[in-house]
């Protein structure tokens, strides 16, 4: 995660996700401010890594777990690790259903396609013992209350309707992660999640379902 840096105190972190190539990228980022830093691909490997040494910090990624899954396997993390701060990133549920892992479970959330200036915000925010929501969830809450009950709304976040309009205009990945400044397997997540959301597999099919007349 190049262009990531802080001025916070070393930290103790762990990332738990099964992404070998996400998860090096992260890490080397974080080791560059002198965090230590745990790798762990499911809660078994976590615990048999962890030292005595408390963790100040999880980064959970919940992109392949249910509400149950990801409920049950926090408490049981939480039964010995009560001091450390969990962030949750890659939620696919509905982003409503988010809200009451803020009841004592989690203490911040990332959307999948965080930047290292919205993981910087983030660990500012947790190291002033506030809750963190990144901006882009707040808007998808924000539209989520706004619609409309009686229809069916595709919800998208400020990202993915911007990405979506510049695939309408027949963009391609690279020309699109060019003009956003992002990197091109960012934008190719974010446009494979616009067409999860939308429930379709091409370009044409999503102009009739963002743009119907």
């Amino acid at each position: 995660m190049p262009g990531y840096s802080s001025l916070l105190p070393p930290l103790t972190i762990a990332i738990l996700d099964n992404r070998p190539m996400f998860t090096n990228g992260l890490k080397q980022a974080l080791e560059r401010d002198a965090h230590t830093v745990l790798e762990a691909s499911d809660w078994a490997e976590l615990e048999e890594k962890r030292s005595d040494a408390p963790l100040d910090l999880l980064l959970f990624s919940a992109h392949a777990c249910s509400d149950q899954q990801i409920s049950l396997s926090l408490d049981s993390f939480r039964l010995h690790n009560k001091s450390c701060k969990v962030v949750m990133y890659g939620y696919r549920n509905p982003i409503s259903s988010l809200l009451p892992f803020f009841h004592g479970r989690i203490q911040g959330y990332l959307p999948e396609t965080f930047t290292p200036t919205d993981l910087e915000a983030c660990l500012r925010q947790l190291q002033s013992d506030q809750l963190y929501i990144n901006t882009d969830l707040v808007y998808d809450l924000l539209l989520t209350r706004l619609a409309d009950p009686t229809k069916k709304t595709v919800i998208l976040s400020r990202m993915e309707n911007t990405v979506a309009d510049y695939l309408l205009k027949g963009m391609s990945v690279s020309k699109i992660a060019e003009l956003m400044n992002r990197k091109a397997p960012t934008i190719s997540t974010v446009k494979k999640n616009i067409f999860r959301k939308t429930n379709v597999d091409n370009i044409l099919d999503l102009a009739k379902i963002l743009k119907p007349h």
